[in-house]
């Protein structure tokens, strides 16, 4: 709800949690400005004031009971009723054709209009109590065209017979003050000859014929309403005709109407452009109407033209009409009388046809345009509180409303319920539908309102939400922005639904965008512009991505034609993308993968231009993967390339294939955790561990593997040797010293399996890399001798403390928590009323060395025992052998330590852990 100048601060709390703010309070440049602003809303008010009551622009009755007029035409006897078709034979031959006046002219013309008629001077009405009769029903058709003070003139006496008719006319003013005509259908039986009326964009259709054997009937409408009187079907219609006067201080016209509506459309044209802003106006109707009764059609007396007058305008002004119950509270201090503050808020929006369409909402003071008319008459409620505080006593008084809401189109999606319900999915929809039934008006006549289009699609992409889709609008959202020719909207309707993930999102997006291209094109799918209508929806970076919207829309398509059309374009696109992609990364695995397969047939276009593109620019782990599935499938009959796969991909990318140094690094280990900066830092917790090699060298392996089993003797000869000798080459660039040790049975005992397997005894790239991740890698990370004891000496430490009055419990929880527990034993002394800060050595500190030294050579000895093998003895030579791969002066240091091999190591450390502690060592800090 909104607040008065006057409301306290507790008023916004009250409403914040169930109603959204509308209006803009601070857009104001100046007092000036407002002043305008008030003026204008002034002149607005004063105009919808002034507003006259008026009735329909045609009025219709049916008289189950009547009175017999007693019709009398000289030289026959008076006619009973109902008429029987022997005596509308006898009336018609005493009639004349009826003309109709063209200009100056009266014409008889029976192409316009055929019909028979008498002058009220040629025939008698002998019953004396017609009179009164007709008089009531003047008076009741005066009421529903909103007139008073008439009177009736007798004109015509009219005759129609099968096939007669009268084309869309006005009634010409026949005598001074006349403003309308009454036509009184006497009972006689026919079909057809439905009365048509229309006055700007309200039509009307009245229909005498259903009761027409026993009934007597009464339209009246304005004398400048068009009205067409259509083709008699059968049988015949007897009606006698009015003039409908008016003193000229009475008289009014349905033309009277569309003068109140010209000056209201003045005002509003103003608005726009006056006071860009200001998104909605609020007037309060004179009646209240309940929720089941709020429609346009039953708008009681002045509202009635109110609403019409502004229905009149409203749309070619850019603005909708909405109705609302509004809710207005007032609160005010028992003891004094002061107003404390106000809350105003419309608790549901309605279109004219009484649909909600929105829920809570809080319109600001300047948007309403008679306050005081809000707080006119008895309020409809009264509360009396009691308040501890210095507020005091309060009352609280309650008026309930129904509003007319004038709503900018372009402000018209503040209104779109934002929250997840079913009510709110309801309002939603409603608002949806009563905007896109507008627009296909709109359409219809060819010109898409510059204001309509842009406010619809505004109100769609707040139905849609924060995530851009929805079940129930994305297909909608889609027609429209298509529809519209709104490309980017369109674009990001339709990544919203793939984004998704839910099937019936997407399926009704691309259903919704296929049906618009079919039905719009389906005679002529030659000049579809598919760029602009598919092409536009996804900007693909890579092939994979232009064959999923391809495989995306083919399927949705049911016109050969247009899928045709389409499925050309896809082909073209897909292969200028294979031409101009930069770059292949692992996303395309599965594009090259399903085109081989597709294209088998077409061997030439494979081995030319899909193999170069990907051996050229794909990334080294596509190529991984997309050769892995070629080897798999080598045997189907639709994948026969796999060997010319093989050779083409190792000619254009044999580079990309090789390892590299980093790949038989491990993965960056991921940081050790923190401790408090500034005031302790000590740790030699170990990291948290990384996986043991980055690269892919089990999938190399097998790509060579591979090769050989395909044939491709030289070429696997050629990538292992170029592989090995480039590592070899490159170990200045890489870390060697940090190779793990699972490089052994990642790496160097899968490529001598590989290599047993072909024959390929000797390669001398393969021993020198074998030397180099032993000797300068492995070995490298093991101390060659065992760790020196130093006695009560102990290697330094980094400290970083910061001085505080709680130092020595920060020292002794951080010290004792990071590793060095057992080195150490910390604790405070008090002496005397001083307390000092005691640290024991442990001596433990070279026992764990040699553990852990100890660990590291059963660790090496654990990595090279699958290399112990009569082939890489014969391929490193015996002292090589003997020195790297058996390691036998590291495993004699190791024997002299007490260690064993391998799992005597375990025991051996077990022992050291528990062997009697020596003396420790004290020293004071």
């Amino acid at each position: 709800m909104s607040s008065s100048p006057e409301m306290s601060s507790s008023s916004s709390e009250a409403g914040s949690s169930s109603s959204e703010t509308i209006g803009a309070t601070d857009e104001w440049a100046d007092d000036t400005d407002y002043d305008k602003y008030e003026s204008w809303k002034e002149a607005l008010q004063e105009h919808l004031n002034g507003i006259k009551s008026f009735g329909n622009i045609a009025a219709f009755k049916r008289y189950t009971t009547y009175t017999n007029l007693g019709l009398k035409i000289e030289g026959h006897p008076a006619f009973p009723l109902p008429l029987t078709p022997e005596h509308a034979e006898s009336i018609k031959g005493a009639c004349r054709q009826a003309p109709f006046g063209k200009g100056e002219e009266t014409l008889v013309d029976t192409s316009v209009r055929n019909t028979w008629e008498l002058g009220h001077d040629q025939f008698e009405l002998l019953n004396s109590e017609w009179p009164a009769f007709l008089e009531k029903v003047g008076a009741e058709s005066a009421r529903g065209l909103g007139l008073k003070n008439i009177a009736l003139k007798p004109h015509k006496l009219l005759l129609y017979e099968k096939g007669s008719f009268f084309k869309r006319h006005r009634d010409t003013e026949k005598e001074r003050g006349m403003v309308g005509t009454l036509v009184v259908c006497l009972p006689s039986e026919h079909m057809g000859g439905d009365v048509h009326v229309s006055l700007g964009s309200e039509k009307l259709r009245y229909s005498t014929a259903p009761t027409s054997r026993s009934d007597l009937t009464a339209l009246a409408w304005y004398s400048d309403v068009s009205h067409e009187i259509r083709k008699l079907e059968a049988g015949y219609r007897l009606a006698l005709t009015y003039n409908i006067v008016q003193d000229d201080s009475e008289r009014q016209s349905a033309g009277f109407h569309c003068r109140q509506a010209r000056h209201i459309r003045k005002v509003l044209t103003e608005w726009k452009a006056m006071f860009p802003h200001v998104g909605s106006l609020i007037y309060t109707l004179d009646h209240k109407y309940s929720e089941a009764s709020l429609s346009i059609h039953n708008m009681k007396g002045r509202d009635r033209a109110v609403c019409r007058d502004l229905q009149e305008v409203v749309s070619e002004c850019g603005v909708y009409l909405f109705f609302a119950h509004l809710d207005h509270l007032d609160e005010y201090a028992l003891h004094d009388g002061d107003h404390r503050y106000s809350l105003t808020e419309l608790s549901t929006l309605y279109s004219l046809d009484g649909t909600p369409i929105s829920r809570r909402k809080r319109p600001s003071d300047e948007e309403i345009l008679d306050m005081d008319k809000i707080r006119e008459g008895d309020p409809d409620g009264e509360d009396e509180e009691e308040y501890t505080g210095n507020e005091g006593d309060s009352k609280t008084l309650r008026y309930y409303r129904t509003v007319a809401v004038l709503v900018k189109k372009n402000s018209l999606s503040q209104y779109v319920c934002l929250y997840d319900g079913p009510s709110e999915d309801l309002y939603r929809h409603n608002m949806i539908r009563m905007v896109a039934d507008e627009m296909e008006r709109v359409m219809k006549g060819q010109a898409t309102n510059a204001i309509s289009g842009p406010s619809f699609l505004d109100v769609l992409r707040n139905a849609l939400g924060r995530k851009g889709h929805s079940k129930t609008f994305t297909p909608v959202a889609v027609s429209w922005a298509l529809k519209l020719e709104d490309i980017a909207f369109y674009k990001s309707t339709m990544v919203a639904a793939a984004k998704s993930g839910v099937q019936d999102i997407c399926d009704g997006a691309l259903q919704t965008a296929c049906g618009f291209v079919e039905q719009r094109f389906g005679d002529g799918p030659e000049s579809i512009d598919w760029d602009k209508w598919v092409g536009s929806v996804a900007e693909p970076d890579t092939v994979s991505g232009v064959r999923d919207i391809i495989r995306s829309f083919t399927p949705v398509f049911s016109n050969d034609a247009v899928r045709d059309s389409f499925v050309k374009w896809g082909e073209s696109k897909l292969s200028k993308k294979l031409h101009d992609q930069a770059v292949f990364d692992v996303d395309d695995h599965l594009f090259f993968i399903e085109t081989i397969a597709e294209k088998h047939e077409n061997k030439d276009w494979l081995v030319s231009s899909l193999t170069p593109s990907l051996g050229c620019r794909g990334i080294r782990e596509l190529i991984y993967r997309v050769l892995h599935s070629a080897f798999a499938k080598k045997d189907q009959v639709d994948f026969p390339i796999a060997k010319e796969l093989f050779d083409h991909v190792l000619r254009h990318g044999f580079t990309k294939l090789l390892l590299e140094g980093v790949d038989l690094l491990p993965e960056p280990p991921k940081p050790p955790s923190t401790t408090y900066p500034g005031y302790l830092s000590i740790t030699r917790n170990p990291p948290t561990p990384a996986s043991p090699c980055s690269g892919p060298l089990m999938d190399f392996v097998a790509i060579v593997d591979h090769c050989l089993n395909l044939g491709l003797i030289e070429r696997g000869r050629e990538l292992v040797e170029e592989c090995c000798n480039q590592l070899v080459r490159t170990k200045a660039e890489w870390d060697f010293k940090k190779v793990h040790g699972a490089v052994v049975w990642l790496l160097l005992t899968l490529i001598f399996d590989t290599l047993k397997k072909h024959d390929f005894l000797h390669i001398e790239g393969v021993k020198c890399l074998f030397e180099v991740i032993l000797r300068e890698g492995l070995h490298a990370n093991v101390l060659r001798n065992l760790p020196a004891f130093l006695g009560w000496a102990h290697k330094p430490l980094c400290c970083v403390f910061g001085f505080r009055p709680e130092g020595n419990m920060y020292f002794e929880k951080y010290y004792t928590s990071s590793g060095y527990e057992k080195d150490f034993n910390v604790y405070t002394e008090e002496t005397l009323g001083e307390h000092t800060l005691v640290v024991e050595k442990t001596g433990r500190e070279h026992e764990e060395a040699l553990m852990s030294w100890q660990h590291s050579v059963w660790t090496l000895d654990s990595q090279l025992r699958p290399l112990r093998t009569e082939m890489v003895a014969g391929l490193l030579g015996d002292e090589a052998y003997r020195k790297l791969v058996i390691a036998e002066e590291l495993m004699a240091q190791f024997a002299a330590s007490g260690g064993r091999v391998p799992s005597g190591t375990k025991r051996a450390l077990d022992e050291a852990a528990t062997a009697e502690r020596p003396g420790v060592k004290r020293a004071r800090m």
